[in-house]
This record gives structure tokens, sequence and C-alpha cells, in this order.
């Protein structure tokens, strides 16, 4: 027997709650029949709500568009557990979902703190013991769609058989499944499959049957027999089979990695390197040429202390500048060199600024003179 319960709860000040449970019963007098369904209402905070009643306005097969099995019926009130209920429902109503319509009238006007809204929806799953009949497997001609085996299946017993077939054949296997009230029943689930892996290889497989449904109580996961199959060559990118590994062998010494380093590149002659050399060098003997032609000479470097130590750091600095130059040429990179470049160019900055102002005051001096 089933046995439902569901929770209309009135909330205080204005609001509804519908909560519902399910009780099962396994009596075996009352297995095959829905006997009693029962409600329960409380508050919000789970205690005793005032007198009212509860009537099942409308109950209706989901997703169907028939008649209403139940018109509008009141339930009758249990005062010792407090409960209201539905001695029994239709002889129609199968294994299936459905929808319960409520409703709830106070027989106290008064108590106007409570709020019970309009018609409540509720979704019921009746569940019941599925029939298993004309189970059968059929092995068939792919072109000709004759059968060539052919075997009866016990489903709701112990059943177990072995076939073979190839390539060019089908395989298909056919149950009818049938409510209590004898309806046919369509399960959400109905798989059929190999319990091993399939790699496109010839040999025996396990054949696996899933039938389940959330209303179905009897449903399964079994293995009903076996299957020979004989394949021809496996295509060229289909999945290989793994392949077993010594658990020694794959923690072992690994062999030697040897690399072939690539040959350096040939050298040009030395001859070549030294005029190279010099064209590079040239530049620099023109500058020095130039500089004698235009007499260049000392005489106005500083002679006091602190000028001439000013001057001297101002000529580091360039030096510095250009042996910098010559490092990220050989091995700094941009950011640290820009970097470097930045403090040196700060301090050229402040060591140069205070030697051109000496030089400048000298020149004004020598002027006025």
């Amino acid at each position: 027997m089933e046995d439902m319960i569901t929770t209309v709860t009135p909330c205080h000040k204005g609001c509804q709650v519908l909560k519902e449970a399910f009780e099962r019963d396994t009596s075996e007098a009352d297995s095959d029949a829905l006997k009693r369904w029962k409600v329960r209402v409380t508050t919000v905070l789970g205690s005793t709500a005032p007198p009212l009643s509860v009537k099942l306005m409308q109950a209706q097969s989901s997703g169907s568009k028939d008649a209403s099995i139940i018109q509008s019926q009141e339930l009758k009130f249990d005062p010792e557990n407090q409960v209201h209920f539905l001695d029994e429902l239709p002889k129609s109503v199968d294994v299936g979902n459905y929808y319960f319509v409520f409703e709830i009238v106070l027989h106290d006007s008064e108590h106007t703190i409570y709020a019970i809204g309009g018609r409540t929806k509720v979704p019921i799953y009746v569940t019941g013991v599925i029939k298993v009949d004309n189970a059968e497997i059929v092995v068939l001609d792919s072109d000709l769609g004759s059968i060539e085996t052919q075997k009866r299946l016990d489903l709701a017993g112990e059943t177990t058989f072995s076939i073979s077939a190839n390539h060019l054949q089908k395989l298909r296997l056919s149950f009818q499944l049938t409510t209590p009230l004898g309806r046919p029943f369509q399960p959400h689930q109905d798989f059929l499959g190999l319990v091993e892996k399939f790699f496109y290889l010839s040999g025996r497989y396990n054949i696996q049957l899933t039938v389940g449904d959330a209303v179905m109580e009897n449903s399964y996961l079994r293995e009903l027999g076996s299957i020979e199959l004989d394949l021809p060559e496996p295509p060229e990118k289909a999945t290989h089979p793994p392949q077993s590994v010594d658990p020694y062998l794959r923690y072992g010494p690994k062999a030697e990695i040897t690399h072939i380093f690539r040959s350096p590149e040939k050298r040009p002659p030395q001859e070549l390197s030294l005029a190279f050399l010099a064209l590079v060098l040239l530049p620099l003997l023109g500058f020095v040429v130039g500089l004698l032609r235009l007499g260049v000479n000392l005489k106005n470097f500083p002679t006091s202390t602190v000028p001439a130590t000013f001057a001297i750091l101002f000529h580091l600095g360039i030096a510095a500048v250009l042996s910098l130059y010559v490092l990220f040429w050989l091995k700094l990179d941009l950011f640290t060199t820009l970097k470097a470049l930045g403090f040196l160019g700060i301090f050229l900055m402040f060591v140069g600024h205070r030697t051109l102002s000496h030089l400048a005051s000298v020149s004004a001096k020598v002027k006025s003179a």
C-alpha cells in the first residue's frame, strides 16, 4: 500500500508554503492498491493550524489532456493524528506522474492573521512494479532482414544466453513493459550495451541491459548473456587497446638520452676579420685627426680643486656611458641597461651643470676685465 503525506503549511501574516512527503506501507494485503492519502496542515512554525478543511480539487496525469480523475472531493479529518485523509483513490489511478490541486478553507473567518492563498498544485509520483513480458533477442541479416538466431528471455527471472554475430548482421532486443493495470509503460531510461570496452576486436562480449524510471519500483541493471563477435580489421583511426606494462619496468631505470650538438659554423679567414676590425676603427682615427686639426687643448680645464673634481667626474661619467653601451652589446639586456643609464644620466646632469656653471662664470670675468 502507498501512503502519501502532503504537508500544506498556512504561513503567519500573509504567505503559504506547501511541502510533501511519502510513506510506504509494506503490508502484503494492500501491496497492489493505493489505499490512503494523507495531508497534514500546520503553521509555518510547525504548530497546529486552526480548524480548516482540505479539498482535493483536481488530480490529473502529468502531460495528459484527459479529464481529471477527481473533482472537488473533501478530505476527512483524523483529530487523533491531526491529518486530513482520502480513504481511496479511483481504481483508474495507475503508475505515473500526477498533479494534485489542493484548496484550504478556514472554518472560522475571525482568524485573519492566517493567509492560505488560493489553490496549490503538488506533483505526485505513483510508483509500482512494472511487468516485463515477451522478451527476446534476435540476430538479423542486415540485407534481407531474415532471422538468423532467435532466443526467448525471462527478464523477470534468471536468464542467460550465448549467441554469435558478425559485422554484416544486426542485433535486436525487444520486450514489453506493462503497468499493474495492464497499460503499456515507457521507461525514462533503457540501454543495451557491452560490459567490456569495444576496440573493434573480435571476441566474446557480455551484454548488459539497463531499464529504469522514477516510478518503476523494479528498475534493474543486469547482465543478460554473451555474444561472440566476428569483426573485420579495425579502421585506421580506431582506438587501440592499452598495452599491459610491467610495473617493475615502468618505474625502473630509463634508457640514457644522448644528444648530438650542432657542429659550430665555419669561421671566416683571419685576414678578413682583421680587415673588418680596421674598417671599424677607421672612424675613431678620423675623429682623433679632426680634434688635432681643430687645435683642441686643455687650456679651459678648471684649475681649482672643486671645479676640477666636477670636470673629472663629468668625463668619467661619459666614459661610463660608453662602457655601458659595450656591456649592452656583450651581455646586458635592454631593461638592465636602461636602469643603469638612468642613474648615470642623473649623475651627469649634476656634475655637468656644476662644470658648465664654473666655465660660464670664468668666461664672464674675462670679458668684463
